[in-house]
């Protein structure tokens, strides 16, 4: 008898640090319960149904689904999106707003990348309603941004390069709107 008690406490033990990181503590608890009572011979009860409980532990650039880019502040520009590493995204005015369509295709991907949407997008600093994605030729997702699809530069090596900006009078770094960006004059106060 002894032997079964250690056993089934091992058992209970080894699941619930197992299960413990698991989507809630309620789960993991009733996972140990379970393998208590499997353990001993007898059967175990069905668990409840529930939704697993949502934590709010994550930044909005941490959880699932969302589209890691942000707004930047920057001296010459003002505000413009780039991406989690800092790198400035661009739109094409060769590109469609309305309805949403991407002309960047072949070769133009190779020096301009697209950056891909995800279900559930969102970009702290930028409306919803702006937010959105075109579904390129090939089948994958891309984001937009105030209907223009969002690309980045190749030769952006490091965070704040803005080397695309003006390209061909058709490449321009996007605004939080979805605009082109254009310099900012410092004798307006726009500028730092």
């Amino acid at each position: 008898m002894r032997k079964l008690v250690i056993t089934v406490a091992t058992a209970a033990a080894a699941l619930l640090a197992l299960t413990a990181c698991g989507p809630n503590d309620q789960s993991a608890a009733e996972a140990a319960g379970q393998a208590a009572s499997a353990v001993a011979g007898s059967s175990p009860s069905p668990s409840p149904t529930h939704e697993p409980l949502e934590r709010n532990t994550t930044s909005d650039e941490d959880r699932p689904g969302t589209v890691l880019a942000k707004v930047a502040d920057t001296a010459k520009f003002g505000q413009i999106l780039v991406d989690a590493q800092g790198m400035t995204i661009y739109r094409y005015d060769k590109d469609d707003n309305n309805p949403s369509k991407s002309n960047c295709v072949g070769n133009c991907l190779v020096k301009w990348p697209a950056v891909a949407w995800a279900p559930g997008a969102s970009i702290p600093g930028i409306e919803p309603r702006l937010i959105g994605k075109v579904v390129r030729p090939d089948g994958s997702q891309q984001l937009t941004i105030g209907g223009w699809p969002a690309y980045r530069f190749w030769t952006d090596k490091v965070p704040g390069d803005v080397k695309g900006q003006g390209v061909g009078k058709t490449w321009w770094a996007i605004t939080v709107e979805g605009k082109r960006a254009h310099e900012v004059s410092v004798e307006s106060g726009s500028g730092y």
